[in-house]
C-alpha cells in the first residue's frame, strides 16, 4: 500500500522521477520487493495469538498464565514496522493531500462555482 501512496506522490509532484522509478518491468520490481517483505513478515517472525484471558492479540501465547522473564516472545521488529507505517502512511497521504492542493489550485480547478454556472452546464 505504500508504494502506491509514495507512486502516487511522485505522479504529482514529479512526473518524470515517477516515470524512471515505475515504468513498464520496474513496477513489477516494487511489488516483488513488497511480496517478498511481507512473505518474510509471515514466515521468519512468530505469529500473533488471541487469549481469552486478556481479550486481546499478543505474541505470548501463555499471556495470564506465567511471565515471559527470557523476552522469548518479544518481537522488536514489529514495533519498528507498526512506528514506520504509523508515521510514513500519513507523511506521504498528506504531502499527496497538499500536493493535490496545489496542483488544482494551479490549474484553477480550485475556483467556487456559482449557481448560475451550475445551471449553465
Amino acid at each position: 500500500m505504500q508504494v502506491l501512496a509514495f507512486n502516487r506522490c511522485l505522479d504529482i509532484l514529479s512526473p518524470s522521477v515517477s516515470n524512471m522509478l515505475f515504468s513498464g518491468f520496474r513496477v513489477h520490481i516494487w511489488l516483488s520487493i513488497s511480496t517478498i517483505y511481507a512473505l518474510c513478515l509471515v514466515a521468519y517472525f512468530k505469529p500473533v495469538v488471541y487469549s481469552s484471558l486478556s481479550f486481546s492479540w499478543n505474541f505470548d501465547p501463555f499471556i495470564g498464565y506465567r511471565k515471559d522473564l527470557d523476552g522469548q516472545f518479544e518481537v522488536p521488529f514489529h514495533a519498528i514496522h507498526d512506528g514506520a507505517v504509523a508515521v510514513f502512511s500519513p507523511l506521504i497521504y498528506g504531502v499527496f493531500a497538499i500536493a493535490m492542493c496545489i496542483k488544482t489550485r494551479s490549474f484553477g480547478l480550485g475556483q467556487t462555482i456559482t449557481d448560475p454556472q451550475k445551471w449553465s452546464a
